[in-house]
């Protein structure tokens, strides 16, 4: 027995060494490929690790090529995953690929910022002094710019990060099967009273797949009473889960033939009628509140701190403008366009709204 179990010791050291081993090759093949000499490792590996990140590689289109390439040229090494893109394994160990900041060292990513906003509105504020991390100290003059062009100053408030961490979704949401509890409200004051949704350069304020289009449209329809026959809106909910998944085939339109791509258009524009069009009725205002405030959304209906009451919009040259959450739904009602489209890959149709040009 001591002796099985000291061989098996040694083979979980060799098993060990060889991940730490396995991941250096890999990372010297992808340094290979031109244009992928930035890649690095996400996690330094470890003989306790069982899985190799990188990250740094760019958008999809570009960890697609790489891993082509990869596989192409490593055939018997390299096994890509089924959406072609997410990574693989080498020599049957599992890797993965992320975008990471490559070409983007002078930007700060968007969903940080967030952090450093919030430090800057503190700061203004005087209601409190906050050292969030956000996407990195460098961006704190960024941050700082954008209040003081926006002019908000919540005096005495002290602002933080709504997590999503005890946001529950309403019964209708949950109901049609929509899983991401992510708050529309971005930066909340410590007594629920400003609640912010932070937009950089506002373009797209929805992109929602089959389960949360159909609950969008049942929110509205449902509670909308100018329609009184509400007997279909369950049937036209379960069409468009159906229809918007991936497996239905009209989400990809450059993999299909000129009569299935004709068909497949006449599908999405289908829905987007019907969406926008229930019982000969124009409801575009109320969809895009609903995707801008999610009202219906949350367990606590408009007045859940998961419903923003305020918008701050700002892009990278330092400009900043708050709106109230009225004036910027209304902005939005009247430059607006909604459209049905792929949202590439295996993720199928989406439901999108976005700023009119």
């Amino acid at each position: 027995m001591k002796l099985i179990m000291e061989g098996w010791r040694g083979y979980l050291v060799e098993a060990q060494q060889d991940i730490v081993e396995l991941s250096n090759e890999l990372l010297k093949l992808i340094h290979q490929v031109p244009g992928f000499e930035s890649v690095k490792f996400k996690n330094k590996p470890t003989p306790r690790r069982r899985k190799i990140s990188f990250t740094d590689v760019g958008g999809r289109g570009d960890r697609h090529k790489l891993n082509t390439r990869l596989a192409s040229s490593f055939p018997e090494e390299i096994t890509v995953i089924e959406d072609g893109y997410s990574g693989g394994t080498y020599k049957r160990v599992p890797y993965s690929f992320q975008e990471g900041r490559v070409g983007k060292e002078g930007t700060p990513q968007a969903t940080k910022f967030e952090e450093n906003l919030a430090n800057a509105l503190n700061s203004v504020g005087g209601g409190c002094t906050t050292n969030f991390r956000g996407a990195g100290s460098q961006f704190n003059e960024l941050a700082a710019d954008v209040i003081a062009s926006s002019g908000a100053t919540f005096s005495g408030k002290c602002f933080e990060k709504l997590p999503n961490k005890g946001v529950e979704l309403s019964q209708l949401y949950a109901a049609q099967g929509v899983s991401s509890k992510a708050p529309k409200t971005d930066l909340i004051s410590t007594d629920n009273a400003i609640k912010i949704s932070v937009k950089k350069e506002v373009s797209q304020f929805i992109s929602a797949q089959g389960e949360e289009t159909a609950a969008v449209y049942m929110a509205v329809v449902e509670n909308n009473p100018q329609i009184f026959n509400k007997d279909n809106v369950p049937h036209l909910a379960e069409l468009i889960k159906k229809y918007f998944s991936y497996e239905q085939g009209y989400a990809n339109l450059k993999e299909l033939d000129p009569a299935q791509r004709e068909q497949a258009q006449t599908i999405r524009q289908f829905f987007l009628k019907r969406i926008q069009n229930p019982k000969g009725l124009t409801i575009n205002d109320h969809l895009v509140r609903e995707a801008l405030l999610g009202e219906y959304k949350f367990a606590g209906g408009p007045e859940d701190p998961a419903v923003p009451n305020y918008f701050l919009v700002w892009d990278e040259n330092g400009s900043g403008k708050l709106f109230e959450a009225e004036d910027f739904v209304t902005f939005m009602q009247q430059k607006h366009s909604f459209g049905v489209r792929g949202r590439g890959e295996k993720r199928g149709l989406a439901f999108r709204g976005e700023k009119a040009k």
